[in-house]
């Protein structure tokens, strides 16, 4: 939902949405599409300090959000793999300038 208020705020602007958990990913592709936002990029994956993969845990009920699992003790989760990759990293491969 942020990155809708943000192409009203600048329209203009080209915007990537990182979001690495799958169904929060899928609603935001939706959203995209419902508002027919062609300044939206959404990216499937986490921004961290490195490339690679790591594990979050998912929680169920009520709310979309995600821990690293070491910081967890919950029964109503589900461990998933998310990609990972740095800022600099995707600014250079996708040649974006600013």
């Amino acid at each position: 939902m942020y990155s809708l208020v943000c192409t009203t705020l600048a329209p203009n602007v080209q915007i990537h949405a990182f979001e690495p958990l799958p169904i929060v990913f899928e609603k935001l592709r939706q959203n995209i599409e419902y508002h027919k936002s062609s300044s939206i990029n959404p990216v499937p994956t986490a921004l961290s300090d490195r490339f690679g993969t790591d594990v979050f845990e998912v929680i169920f009920g009520g709310t979309q959000s995600s821990h690293y699992p070491e910081l967890l003790d919950s029964a109503s989760s589900e461990k998933i793999a998310v990609k990972l990759d740095t800022l600099d990293n995707y600014i250079e491969r996708n040649q974006i300038r600013h």
